[in-house]
């Protein structure tokens, strides 16, 4: 479980939510700028916030009380960029051993595991190729997978699917939902979407200007 109650002062407005997630997909959606990438960022480590606490499980990685910071590397979380940030000088295997600090290595037991992952999201065909050989589809499933590779205990995707046109986003999108139901792995999903919010269910929130509102199943704030 995630628990977060965190505040931070932005230029515009200040971050400040408080939530609680399962092991289940929520959705936070809303407009540009209204601080939903800045919350994966306090949740992954790469920002700082001003005040409150971050627990994952019975591990606490933030607590300004406490002075607890627990470094990226060390929280066990996934999380895939929008751009999805592949090396363009590896292969897709590499990229993917990457993520567990072996690509050079075929030994360790990842090896097994990638292939299996790569296995679910149908990326097994690409693994010799490069980046720049690949959709747009194809390099979202790649991002994806290596996040998986990592074995997080959350998995963080910021705006996944807003570079794929509405054709690849149907074909892809089922299949991502079947492997983070399959792997049962607690998933933060932002989007500015209301369509994709909805089609991932009803555990929706919306963000405006830093706040978080409960959402009924279309989308509306309550």
């Amino acid at each position: 479980m995630l628990k977060c109650q965190i505040g931070k002062r932005l230029p515009d407005f200040s971050l400040e939510v408080e939530f609680e997630l399962e092991r289940t997909v929520h959705v936070i959606s809303g407009p540009s700028g209204a601080g939903k990438t800045t919350l994966l960022e306090c949740i992954a480590g790469i920002q700082t916030p001003d005040e409150g606490e971050i627990r994952l499980g019975n591990k606490t990685l933030f607590s300004k009380e406490q002075g607890v910071n627990v470094p990226i590397h060390k929280r066990r979380i996934g999380y895939v960029l929008q751009e999805y940030a592949l090396f363009p000088h590896m292969s897709v295997r590499q990229n993917l051993l990457f993520a567990r600090g072996i690509w050079r290595s075929q030994k360790d037991p990842g090896v097994q595991l990638l292939e299996s992952t790569a296995e679910r999201l149908g990326i097994l065909p690409l693994l010799n190729r490069m980046p720049r050989d690949l959709s747009g589809g194809e390099q979202q499933r790649v991002a994806i997978g290596r996040a998986l590779l990592m074995e997080p205990e959350l998995l963080l995707l910021d705006e996944p699917f807003s570079a794929l046109d509405s054709d690849t986003v149907s074909k892809v999108l089922p299949l991502v939902q079947e492997v983070i139901t399959n792997l049962n792995i607690p998933t933060l999903l932002i989007t500015h979407q209301d369509e994709i919010a909805r089609m991932f269910g009803p555990a929706i929130l919306r963000m405006e200007r830093g706040k978080l509102f409960s959402c009924k199943h279309g989308g509306e704030m309550v």
